[in-house]
């Protein structure tokens, strides 16, 4: 609902899927795993200053029916 503020709509969504992590080689990633199990995973990958929180409104507008697995990684 892009009537409310980013921070609402942000906060609903990290409720509904919340970060996770994995170590990997010593290394710890943060991600988030969102949109339907066993679909097509399209990776979202931020660079620069972006932050896992950029990716909130595309996923919510990408998931059409069928909505794919969307895979939020920070790295």
């Amino acid at each position: 609902n892009y009537n409310m503020l980013f921070s609402e709509r942000l906060k609903g969504f990290q409720a509904a899927h919340p970060c996770q992590s994995i170590t990997v080689g010593g290394a710890q990633y943060r991600y988030v795993l969102a949109g339907n199990e066993g679909a097509q995973t399209l990776v979202l990958l931020n660079g620069g200053m972006n932050t896992l929180a950029m990716w909130t409104d595309y996923v919510d507008g990408l998931c059409g029916r069928p909505c794919p697995r969307f895979l939020r990684a920070a790295f």
